[in-house]
């Protein structure tokens, strides 16, 4: 399937996939969290995202994607689920998200910021 407008391929390895990572805002730190986007329809029981510190490469913070992607537009789906507390990284070690598949024992996607 093609999702025509990004033409953003979408095959077995990248259903699912971050859309959006929010972790710093001017001043304090509010509605932090992360979308995940799939198919319409696709259940996410099988992932996690785990938060993983730059300074050591261990996770500190993980959540739990038990639910069924919505129908939002075009076959495509988006869910924002909220995490207080994530990591801003730092100029020198960057922080990161990753994306895993658990009952395929996968890493779906890792995404470093800051540093």
């Amino acid at each position: 399937m093609i999702f025509s407008q990004n033409q953003f391929v979408l095959n077995d390895s990248n259903i699912v996939f971050i859309n959006e990572l929010h972790y710093d805002n001017v001043g304090g730190d509010t509605l932090e969290g992360i979308e995940i986007a799939a198919l319409s329809g696709t259940d996410l029981s099988c992932y996690k995202v785990y938060f993983v510190n730059g300074n050591n490469g261990e996770y500190y913070s993980t959540i739990t994607l038990d639910t069924i992607i919505p129908e939002n537009d075009w076959g495509m789906g988006f869910l924002f689920f909220l995490k207080s507390s994530i990591q801003n990284g730092s100029s020198t070690q960057g922080d990161g998200v990753a994306l895993y598949n658990v009952c395929k024992d996968t890493l779906v996607q890792f995404i470093s910021y800051e540093g």
